[in-house]
């Protein structure tokens, strides 16, 4: 009896060690397995042909947007049209007009009527010392030079014009006469092509300057000195610096006018 049961032991600690093996389905399984796919198969189609259930299904699919926009009310996208200020419309319409009908801040061509010959570019600053604008301001009246300014005073029409009627107004006791009266361009196109970081600077073109076109801004020949001199003493440079071609020779002749002016 013990043997027998010593033996029992051995056997079943045999068992316990040995790796489970998968059982192969019979066909009896498979038979039964086959049977259930179809009894699911069958329920699914009797299922969609049922019109409560897509109806169900629908009421459910709506029910679960709708909670969803509420969940989420700021991914709504906003259409409405802003409103416009008509107040700020006529305001900015009064400041352009403005602009436009004064004529010291006609957009000028660096080119006069009584002369063929391009004028000398005054590239400047609202940032300049008052003495130096005062200067140059005076020097472009007498030549007819633009002054060019990369942009508006504060980004306001009405402040560019009054800085500059500062600059013009009575200097000691004395009114500033009609031909000391500068034209005004504001143009950064004109920084970019004549390659002006820093001011004063000036530039002789040696053509009339054309506008820019969608394939890109023309720069025309040209001379140019920066630093803080006087439109006189500039020409002066330029034509030292190219004696004997067409543009030292313009430079000399514009340097000799302004000197003949009072």
């Amino acid at each position: 009896m013990l043997r027998i049961l010593r033996t029992g032991t051995l056997t079943a600690l045999c068992l316990a060690a040995a790796p489970l093996m998968a059982v192969e389905p019979n066909a009896g399984d498979l038979d039964t397995a086959s049977t259930h796919s179809a009894d699911a198969v069958e329920r699914a189609s009797r299922l969609s042909r049922d019109a409560n259930f897509t109806d169900k299904l629908e009421r459910e699919a709506e029910r679960a947007l709708s909670a969803a926009g509420r969940a989420s009310p700021d991914r709504t996208p906003d259409l409405s049209v802003p409103e416009i200020d008509d107040q700020a419309l006529a305001r900015a319409r009064k400041d352009i007009e403005a602009l436009l009908a004064d004529p010291r801040l006609a957009v000028p061509n660096a080119s006069a009527s009584e002369d063929s010959d391009p004028h000398p570019l005054i590239f400047i600053s609202f940032s300049l010392p008052e003495d130096s604008l005062r200067a140059l301001l005076a020097e472009a009246g007498r030549t007819g030079s633009p002054l060019v300014l990369r942009g508006l005073v504060d980004n306001s029409m009405q402040r560019t014009t009054a800085r500059l009627g500062e600059l013009l107004g009575p200097q000691n006791g004395r009114e500033a006469s009609a031909e000391s009266t500068p034209s005004l361009a504001i143009d950064p196109t004109l920084f970019e092509r004549f390659d002006v970081d820093k001011v004063p600077a000036f530039v002789l073109p040696q053509d009339t300057i054309a506008p820019c076109t969608p394939e890109g801004c023309p720069v025309p020949e040209h001379l140019k000195v920066a630093g803080d001199v006087s439109l006189a003493y500039a020409l002066g440079v330029m034509a030292r610096e190219a004696g004997g071609t067409i543009l030292g020779d313009r430079a000399e002749q514009w340097r000799q006018r302004l000197e003949v002016r009072p």
